[in-house]
């Protein structure tokens, strides 16, 4: 929906905010910086305060005088966002409900590329998500996909693949890099019946042994070992530290974004209940799947 009208009522601009602007701000909420300037920012979604806090944002950023009708759509969302909560491109941020939020640190082992950024890669044009429906991010849910990032990103783009995934971590030219490729508020395609709520999250590194000459001919610091769990093949291929590195730091630094206070199962085994635990793998939910359980004392810890 756009958030041009002309002539505008109250009612009108209350109803559409309970809506829109509940679903585009999300459980963030607004900058603290705008609500010191525009108080009535603060009050309920469906209130006249708050489109009329909204009208007066409109006005004082110069909007189009058609967009100055107090409904905060995607246009003055993307520019308050823009003006109270800044980030620079080459900064490390992810996106929720279209908003670009700072994570990790200058010393963080990993880099984010995102999907509106120059390079990045969007999984949005397949269509394989179901939009605005994340509301309330719950778990992380771990995978493997692709040979790499951007081969994770070709498959997923197909027609034929109705699978998405938010996340995919590996190597680009030999650094560590995070991928996003959907908005987090969208529903990613990852884990069936466990998707409602989610992160999916992709190590984009494959752990049959058949790939380590690939590996190490791109440089990775990939050696056979003996898988140490009962998921999954017997022999498999290690994983680089700078992908385990990486995705533990990222996935941590993405868990506190999300106030997720981490809590996973204690074996490898499929669990019964999966509501306790705010970061699991495929494995832990389906038991034909074995996704990096070889690999989570690696990026986790034991």
């Amino acid at each position: 929906m756009s958030d041009k009208h002309s002539m505008p009522t109250t009612r009108n601009a209350c109803t559409y905010n309970n809506k829109t602007a509940r679903a585009l701000i999300g459980s963030l909420g607004i900058p603290e910086r705008a609500l010191n300037e525009f108080p009535g920012l603060a009050e309920d979604f469906n209130t006249p305060s708050f489109s009329d806090a909204v009208r007066d944002f409109q006005v004082s950023c110069g909007l189009p005088r058609s967009h100055t009708d107090g409904k905060l759509g995607p246009m003055t969302w993307k520019s308050l966002l823009a003006k109270y909560e800044p980030v620079m491109p080459s900064d490390n941020y992810v996106v929720i409900s279209g908003r670009r939020i700072h994570i990790g640190t200058a010393t963080s082992p990993y880099k984010v590329l995102n999907y509106d950024q120059t390079g990045g890669a969007s999984l949005h044009q397949a269509g394989h998500f179901s939009s605005w429906a994340n509301k309330n991010i719950e778990r992380v849910i771990m995978h493997w996909g692709g040979l790499d990032p951007k081969h994770l990103h070709a498959v997923m783009n197909t027609p034929t693949r109705k699978v998405s995934t938010h996340f995919g971590i590996g190597l680009i030219d030999g650094e560590a890099a995070v991928c996003q490729y959907l908005d987090l508020s969208h529903k990613a395609w990852h884990a069936g019946k466990f998707n409602t709520n989610s992160v999916g999250i992709d190590i984009c590194q494959q752990p049959d042994y058949k790939w380590i000459q690939r590996y190490r001919d791109r440089g990775y610091d990939v050696k056979k070992i003996k898988n140490p769990t009962h998921r999954g093949n017997k022999n498999i291929i290690s994983l680089d530290p700078r992908i385990a590195r990486a995705a533990g730091a990222f996935v941590r630094d993405l868990m506190e974004k999300l106030e997720l206070k981490e809590s996973a199962p204690e074996s490898h085994d499929v669990v019964s209940d999966v509501s306790p635990y705010t970061l699991v793998g495929h494995h832990h939910l389906v038991a034909k799947k074995w996704d990096i359980a070889c690999w989570w004392g690696d990026v986790f810890g034991a």
